[in-house]
This record gives structure tokens, sequence and C-alpha cells, in this order.
């Protein structure tokens, strides 16, 4: 439920975010402006700047590419981002059904124990998604990374795909 209410601010503030500001002023006692700021008319707050509403946003853009790589997707998973193509998202998803049959898409594959997001270097970020297989084995990943100064201009996660993989 946490998740869900940092993801929700994270949209509101893209969005909108006169709302959240009018809110943190009647909470901290400051006067509330009613001219709409530059920011709440245009949105430039950055998308990062809320980290735990950033990081929920990453981890839905890593499970939608674990729904469609369990659906076959190919195409669409090489249309996410620039990071692997049709037939390098299609030869990795058949080597891990070789090994494993299904890609788990239920709660567990949903949950943040699958989900591994690294500190900012150099204005990115590694983001890892486990694949839940039927044997909860956790050992095939997908990996991205993510442009922070990217992100802020579009204002939601910018991936790129670098693997589909084994760990090791």
């Amino acid at each position: 439920m946490d998740d869900i209410v940092e993801w929700l601010g994270a949209v509101v503030r893209q969005t909108d975010s006169s709302l959240v500001d009018e809110w943190e002023a009647l909470v901290s006692g400051a006067p509330v402006t009613p001219e709409p700021t530059r920011d709440s008319v245009l949105g430039t707050r950055s998308v990062t700047a809320d980290a735990r509403g950033f990081r929920v946003m990453v981890r839905n853009a890593m499970f939608r590419r674990v729904d469609l790589l369990a659906r076959r997707r190919w195409a669409d998973l090489a249309a996410l981002d620039a990071g692997l193509t049709a037939e390098q998202w299609q030869d990795a998803g058949e080597a891990y059904a070789a090994e494993h049959g299904e890609v788990g898409i239920g709660p567990d594959a949903r949950g943040p124990a699958m989900f591994l997001l690294g500190e900012p270097t150099d204005g990115r970020m590694s983001a890892v998604q486990i694949l839940d297989d039927p044997d909860g084995e956790h050992d095939w990943r997908i990996t991205a990374a993510v442009d922070l100064e990217a992100s802020d201009q579009a204002g939601e996660p910018v991936l790129t795909t670098l693997a589909v993989a084994p760990f090791g």
C-alpha cells in the first residue's frame, strides 16, 4: 500500500504539483499561495527527486518487461527502449523457457524482493528484475540502466534494457 501511495504521489507531482505544494504548506503552517507556480503549471519538478516514488515507477517499468516476456511479446519488448532487439528478446525468452518453462507474473514476481535498484552513479542507476520461475530458483534476471536526466526530462523512468540472462 505504501508503494501505491508513493507512486500516486509521484504521478500527481508530475501532473500538477500545486495540489501537493498546497497540502505541504497547510501541514507546515506556511501560507498557501493561490497563484500557480511555474513548476505546477509546467510540471517541471524532477521525477527523480522523490526517491521512493521514482523507485516504484522504475519497478513498475521493469515488471512491464516481465509481463511482456511472459506473454512472448518480443516486438513490444523491443519497442520499450533502445536496448535489446526483438530477436535478442526472443532468444533470451526461449533460452529461459527451455530451462524453466513459464515466467511467473503473480504477486511474488511483482514483489519488491524480486527487484534491485542501484545507487546513482554518473547520472545513471542500475535496475535488476529477478524472474520468478516455477521451481523458485530465481536464477534469471532482466538488467537495465536508468538514465536519470532523461527520466527528469521525460517525466517517467527512461530505461535501456542491457540483458536478459541467468545470474553469473
